[in-house]
């Protein structure tokens, strides 16, 4: 017996590297990981800070690269000059790292993307390696991307913080972080709460509440001038869900004895902890279910003939997000706001 423990003791400190090994190598067996590109992107928060600006400067590059602005390279360039990499030239190719990069761009844009080309990542999805790929599948819409897990924790710092410390002005900072909400908003990472007619004395009440726990990027009311016009906005709303038409009828029910008005509160959700839906496996966001689920709770007997979901709407994921999107920026220039 104290043979076996003693040789137990000896092997463990072994143990974990053979599991990280065991775990890291998996993608060689039968399973291939792969992962929504703008949820791994969502993922790079560090202490509730995004964590991954080199990804958006490598991003402003390749706009540059394609002529959709004139400071990425430059950005680029003292980005890399700052963690040492500018200066050192691949010998086989004489190209130091922008050219690299801007050989790697026009073989994503001539061949695609390399889907077995995979991105190391940690136990939390932090990317270890491969940030250049990353900013290219988000350029070019990659839905999916391929992953290599590594059970262990990586620590990597290229926060705001990181930028100011190497110093990058003011002005470069505002294009770089303006450039991460932008990437933000396209890829549907921001949530938009949508608070209906029925709640509309409580609009600025909900809001103040809201921005207690998070962060709201901008709130705006759409004032609707017909009935028409006001129905297919809540028909167009909920075709990214799997909600019934009759529902959706009974929503516009309650709705009639309101002013046809709604308010929309964008607001930026860290953590949104995604679970899948029971009915269809879909994503849906385990923070979003918790705001829904307060603010009915909080409202339904303060209104006459309540029905459920007659207080608010949110996306259930980033799919319902970019959707949402595009049919209030639609309903938003035709209404008067």
């Amino acid at each position: 017996m104290n043979l076996i423990i003693k040789l137990k003791n000896k092997i463990r400190p072994y143990y974990r590297k053979i599991k990280e090994l065991e775990w890291s190598n998996c993608i060689k067996k039968d399973m291939l990981i792969m992962q929504h590109t703008d949820k791994l992107f969502a993922y790079q928060y560090r202490n509730n800070k995004f964590n991954r600006y080199d990804i958006v400067v490598r991003y402003l590059a390749i706009e540059e690269f394609f002529g959709k602005n004139n400071i990425g390279f430059y950005l680029y360039k003292k980005m890399q000059e700052k963690r040492g990499f500018i200066k050192r030239v691949d010998h086989r190719s004489k190209e130091d790292s922008l050219e690299r990069f801007k050989n790697l761009i026009l073989n994503v844009e001539k061949n695609g993307f390399d889907e077995f080309s995979l991105i190391p990542v940690d136990k939390n999805q932090t990317i270890m390696d491969g940030s250049h790929r990353v900013a290219l599948a988000l350029f070019f819409d990659v839905p999916l991307i391929p992953l290599k897990l590594y059970k262990k924790e990586f620590k990597v710092d290229y926060s705001m913080e990181w930028f100011r410390k190497n110093n990058f002005s003011d002005e470069e900072i505002n294009i770089i972080e303006n450039k991460r909400k932008e990437i933000f908003r396209e890829k549907g990472i921001y949530f938009q709460i949508i608070l209906w007619p029925p709640v509309n004395k409580y609009f600025d009440e909900i809001e103040e509440d809201i921005s207690k726990n998070y962060k709201i990027l901008k709130s705006y009311e759409i004032n609707f001038v017909n009935q028409f016009d006001f129905k297919n906005f809540v028909y167009e709303i909920y075709e990214s869900d799997d909600i019934e038409k009759w529902k959706i009828e009974k929503k516009l029910e309650g709705f009639k004895d309101y002013d046809l008005k709604v308010k929309v509160i964008e607001i930026e959700i860290i953590n949104s902890k995604f679970r899948k839906k029971d009915l269809n496996n879909h994503d849906i966001s385990q923070e979003v279910e918790k705001i829904k689920k307060y603010y009915r709770n909080k409202y339904k007997n303060k209104l006459d003939n309540y029905f459920y979901d007659i207080v608010m709407h949110i996306g259930d994921n980033y799919s319902h997000t970019r959707q949402i999107a595009k049919v209030i920026d639609k309903y938003k220039g035709f209404n008067k706001c």
